[in-house]
């Protein structure tokens, strides 16, 4: 995941930055995934801390500060907390903690304070879990890792698994994340999903696509493959200058099983969510000051209710360095 690869690019021995984002929604109509409502909004506040201890050992963590921890099994508040270990020579890499579960999505792997608006499927599974992984780099350009942790559809008084394989790859300007993983939904049923994450990245710009196969297999669906339930989603954006940049995003959501086995995306739904505007980093050659315009356009029902809206969202985004020690 990006926050995996964030702690392994670590060179200090101690970072500490802080973030926040504060945004302005104006709405035009219903939205009833996300429930958002005209006026101020603040987004984000977390601290994010990485560093090297040296011998192999690298740490990374995640902490919200407008979270509380309500559920002690997974520290809610804690986006993130994990130790990473690799050894000599650098072919294996192991992680334990909280961590990141792995699906195949630039959308998916971004750091959130920096998307304008999420796919249903990124907005409502659990993305941080309890787990380990293993991973090898057989060259460097490629990366291949298997994660174990818990379910995104574990409760407290369950302890359902996830397990995931995943490709890592940095080939010109094509930047793969490929994934497959299972995670168990009940004692019966078992999650399947395929992800495809590419990136092509240049000089001016770059454009994330993202798709996303669901299938449910187990005793409730005797065809899981003959459903659609997918998440399509796409970013991207075009400099104009090293300060202005227009920016667009487009996420389509889709199931049509005629009964509720995905437990993150609801039947009946099919929402297509458009987004364009800019960005603009005040600060020559940083990006710690963010501020951002998007208009965003909404077609079609989620979960079998209309999900229609135009909606204007203006952020502002921004970074300090707290600490860092070298």
């Amino acid at each position: 995941m990006a926050t995996l690869s964030f702690a392994a690019n670590a060179q200090e021995r101690a970072v500490l930055d802080f973030y926040t984002r504060v945004d302005y929604n104006w709405i035009n109509g219903n939205d009833i995934a996300s429930g958002e409502e005209s006026g101020f909004c603040g987004r984000y506040i977390f601290l994010r801390g990485y560093g090297d201890l040296g011998n192999g050992f690298k740490y990374s963590f995640a902490q919200r500060l407008n979270t509380i921890n309500t559920n002690s099994k997974n520290f809610d508040s804690t986006d993130w907390s994990f130790l990473e270990y690799t050894t000599p020579g650098g072919f294996w890499t192991f992680t334990g903690g909280k961590i990141v579960m792995d699906v195949g999505s630039y959308e998916y792997d971004s750091n959130p304070i920096d998307i304008p608006f999420f796919s249903h499927y990124v907005y409502r599974v659990d993305a941080y879990l309890p787990g380990v992984s293993a991973a090898i780099h057989p060259t460097a350009d490629d990366t291949f890792a298997f994660l174990l942790t818990r379910s995104p559809y574990d409760t407290d008084t369950d302890n359902y698994l996830g397990y995931a394989l995943e490709w890592r790859g940095h080939h010109g300007c094509w930047h793969p994340i490929y994934t497959i993983g299972a995670y168990e939904q009940n004692p019966y049923d078992m999650s399947y999903q395929v992800a495809f994450g590419n990136l092509f990245q240049w000089d001016k710009g770059y454009v994330e696509v993202d798709y996303l196969r669901r299938a449910i297999i187990g005793e409730g669906d005797s065809k899981p493959f003959s459903h659609h339930d997918y998440t399509f989603a796409s970013r991207g954006a075009l400099r104009f200058t090293d300060r202005w940049s227009a920016i667009y995003k487009v996420t389509r959501d889709f199931n049509n099983h005629n009964c509720n086995f995905d437990l993150t995306l609801p039947v009946n739904t099919n929402n297509t969510i458009l987004g364009a505007g800019f960005e603009y980093y005040p600060i020559k050659d940083s990006q710690d000051i963010r501020l951002f315009g998007i208009a965003i356009k909404s077609i079609g029902d989620f979960g079998g209710i209309p999900n229609e809206y135009f909606r204007i969202d203006l952020g502002l985004k921004w970074k300090i360095n707290l600490i860092t020690v070298k």
